[in-house]
């Protein structure tokens, strides 16, 4: 702003104060995120890579990633690519092992890290926890195969109760013909078990509904 002047309420908004650094800005993500230098020693590990790994900061800052993330042998190879030949990976979905706790998926995109003259001083990855979408996802598969079942089970049954009323018909038709009441014997079975199955099929269709 001129001499003498002070900056508007927009200016100050768009002129932060030193303090808001972008390590303020790393440690609000929900995501994890973890930089390493030429070394492979981790440089940046925010509070959300804490929680997503189980692991603290102070442990592991300044040590070389491969001491703490042994069992991620893919995360340490996107890493390396990163740093060494440019290569970025985007929401590259991996199991991250935990200290304490089982493997979690995760999407992982790395960026490369420059200094101020431009020249590559590390790389990064930002780790998103994809254990809420993956259960998500596994929800809906099984709401779909039980919609498939239901709808199946409900064919079927309408197959099966055309002809068995048809049978049942047939049988009664034939229980007052027969005059031999030895023969009425089995259309009366005939009769018994059709009505048996009919009942079956009725539970189905309740179970599909």
């Amino acid at each position: 702003s001129p001499k003498g002047h002070s900056p508007t309420p927009l200016q100050a908004a768009a002129e932060p104060p030193e303090s808001a650094s972008y390590e303020d800005l790393v440690e609000g993500l929900s995501e994890g995120v973890i930089a390493v230098d030429t070394s492979m020693r981790v440089t940046v590990f925010n509070q959300s890579a804490e929680k997503i790994s189980e692991l603290s900061r102070t442990l592991i800052l300044g040590r070389p990633i491969s001491d703490f993330f042994n069992r991620d042998a893919r995360l340490i190879e996107m890493l390396k690519k990163t740093l060494s030949e440019g290569k970025l990976f985007a929401e590259y979905e991996e199991k991250l092992h935990r200290r304490f706790s089982g493997p979690v998926p995760v999407g992982i995109t790395t960026s490369q890290i420059f200094d101020a003259g431009g020249v590559p001083s590390g790389a990064a990855a930002v780790i998103k926890d994809l254990s809420g979408i993956k259960s998500l996802e596994a929800g809906t598969l099984r709401n779909e195969r039980l919609a498939y079942i239901g709808t199946f089970a409900a064919n079927l049954a309408h197959e099966i109760k055309n002809p068995l009323s048809g049978i049942r018909g047939a049988a009664q038709l034939l229980m007052k013909k027969i005059k031999d009441e030895s023969l009425s014997d089995y259309t009366a079975i005939i009769i018994r078990e059709a009505d048996h199955l009919n009942r079956i099929v009725n539970e189905m269709l309740d179970f599909a509904r």
